[in-house]
């Protein structure tokens, strides 16, 4: 049996209180955020870039705490997919939105 150390476990717990806290604040705010006639802005696609690779971070973080509590065949091909979107979504926010803000 594996043990988990306590930061990792206070790190997990203030990384669900951040999100929780964002979503929460993403509801009450939710009428504020309208699309533009001529498309979507660069700021937009920023943050839904960000927001899909916190949400696969946060997901690997806990695959790979209950991986360390319960071994599961095929986990292996999961967490390299995974990892592999990790990878896409930093080279769009690095290759793709870093040299337009650069241009503004």
């Amino acid at each position: 049996m594996t043990v988990i150390d306590n930061s990792t476990l206070s790190t997990l717990s203030s990384l669900i209180e951040s999100l929780s806290t964002a979503a929460s604040t993403l509801r009450d705010n939710e009428d504020s955020f309208t699309s533009q006639p001529d498309g979507i802005s660069l700021l937009d696609v920023k943050n839904d870039l960000l927001l899909s690779y916190l949400q696969n971070l946060a997901f690997l973080i806990l695959f790979k705490l209950r991986n360390i509590l319960e071994s599961e065949d095929g986990a292996q091909d999961l967490q390299q997919s995974v990892v592999k979107k990790l990878v896409e979504l930093r080279v769009y926010l690095e290759k793709g939105v870093r040299p337009l803000e650069g241009k503004l």
